[in-house]
């Protein structure tokens, strides 16, 4: 079945269910479009391979989602030599939802929508960001999201189940109700271990699923665990209206506000012919330099930033990315706009007033969003397009502008960029402890973000007092890392 098929038949699937009239005295449900792309996809996988009385049974099951008013998932994961971690909360009702997780990346993140208007709050920031609940914010990326749509990568391409395996059979009893299990499991080769298998759990009496496990065995190639995630489903509950409040102690951001003032004052920018116009120039007090600047079209090799000298000090370029790359696309004098955030080598003795920008066109190939953050070699950078500019200062160690652009997790995840940076360039110039230190910086960084990634720049760091002959720092770092390796701790 290929890739097409599979999203046709999603969309019939989603359409039947939302032709139907909602239950008595409810109003019509927003969730029901996220079941469609999840629980959904497990019906319409069962439909088109499964068993004839598998099929009975999940035709049931439809008609019963379908009916539901609200819905609740609890989902956990685990690798296999560690405990089950939480994953996330989600609640559904008549319009509105919350969810609360831990997205993959460690970071924790709450969202709130009343069906107009949502709002997201990540644990370690100290803000939170409100925007319309159409706005394509709210799926991107920041949602866990229901587990059961990934049974769809096992559908596409093989409608003649030579790799694949169903059977239904009765289930255990789950708060007092009895329930059947149907099973599905995806094979690489005839007679090896499952590569997936999935098991749902539905009440017998509401049809109505309870619980989805799914099973990843162990990649010996790609040197991954085995790994399971456990979901559990809750319908037709009352939901306690506070759940849906968007009560906070934090700053509130209204994107929409805020890009408004942005654009007011980036539209009165001129823009130059030959090269991309700086929009805003700023110095947080950790020394980054941010640049934002538009660029004519990501097809096109126009000059944007890419070298930046202050005090006669070459600054390194840490991170660079278009707009485009978020879920908003925004256009500024029919530019897309784009930012870079530089860092120095070393620690500036003084603060930065003032900075000089090498302008240099990027090469983009195929498809590639990426180009614009690749890093420039200093030779290739010949100052033949210079321009100066005053810089302002940012408290903190980002940019206001960067949640209202849609980068409202980056924050937390900056530091390991900015260090990773550093660490590398300090090396490049010799600096041996500077650069192990900086790499050590790295892996504090990351422990507040996706802990197990501390384990790289401890390697990294390890490997270089191994050079300076500090074995004793370098066996202790190591053994940190192995232990990070081994128990994947997010």
């Amino acid at each position: 079945m290929n890739e097409h098929r599979v999203e046709q038949l999603l969309t019939d699937h989603g359409q039947a269910i939302l032709a139907t009239r909602p239950a008595p005295k409810r109003k019509s449900v927003a969730w029901k479009p996220v079941l469609v792309a999840g629980l959904g996809v497990g019906v319409v996988a069962a439909f088109v391979l499964l068993p004839n009385t598998a099929e009975a049974r999940l035709k049931k099951m439809k008609s019963a989602i379908r009916d539901a008013y609200s819905m609740r998932i609890e989902m956990y994961s685990r690798y296999e030599s560690g405990d089950w971690r939480f994953v996330s909360k989600e609640y559904y009702e008549g319009g509105k939802k919350r969810l609360e997780g831990v997205k993959g990346s460690g970071a924790v993140v709450k969202i709130v929508s009343d069906g107009k208007t949502s709002q997201k709050e990540y644990q370690q920031l100290p803000y939170v960001v409100r925007y319309a609940s159409d706005s394509t914010a709210d799926t991107a990326g920041d949602q866990p999201g229901d587990p059961l749509k990934e049974a769809l990568k096992y559908v596409e391409g093989d409608p003649d189940r030579r790799n694949f395996k169903y059977s239904t059979s009765p289930g255990k009893v789950i708060d007092g109700h009895q329930t059947y299990i149907i099973k599905y499991a995806h094979f690489n080769r005839p007679g090896e271990e499952a590569q997936r298998a999935i098991e749902i759990t539905v009440d017998q009496k509401t049809n109505l699923p309870l619980e989805y496990f799914c099973h990843d065995a162990p990649n010996i190639e790609q040197n991954r665990p085995a790994y399971d995630i456990h979901a559990i489903y809750r319908y037709n509950e009352v939901m306690d209206p506070n759940l849906f409040s968007f009560k906070t102690s934090k700053q509130i951001i209204d994107t929409e506000v805020e890009m408004a003032k942005l654009a007011t004052k980036w539209k009165q920018i001129p823009v130059p012919k030959d090269r991309s116009p700086i929009l805003d120039a700023r110095v947080t007090n950790d020394g980054t330099i941010w640049v934002a600047f538009g660029v004519k079209d990501l097809d096109v090799n126009e000059p944007v930033p890419s070298g930046l000298i202050v005090q006669g000090i070459r600054y390194r370029l840490a991170w660079s990315v278009p707009v485009e790359s978020t879920t908003r696309n925004w256009l500024m004098n029919g530019r897309q706009v784009a930012f870079s955030a530089f860092v120095p080598v070393h620690e500036a003795a003084v603060e930065p007033r003032e900075m000089t920008v090498q302008f240099a066109a990027r090469t983009r190939e195929g498809d590639d969003r990426s180009w614009i953050a690749v890093a420039l070699a200093p030779d290739s950078l010949d100052g033949s397009l210079e321009e100066t500019y005053h810089l302002t200062k940012q408290a903190g160690t980002y940019p206001s502008y960067l949640p209202v652009m849609g980068f409202d997790r980056e924050p937390i995840s900056l530091p390991t960029k900015l260090w990773h940076t550093k660490a590398v360039e300090r090396e490049k110039t010799g600096d041996l402890i500077g650069a192990a230190r900086a790499f050590e910086s790295e892996a504090d960084a990351w422990e507040h973000f996706v802990v197990y990634m501390a384990m790289k720049p401890l390697r990294e760091a390890a490997r270089i007092y191994t050079q300076l002959g500090q074995l004793d720092r370098a066996k202790e770092l190591k053994a940190k890392a192995d232990e990070y390796d081994r128990t994947r701790v997010r």
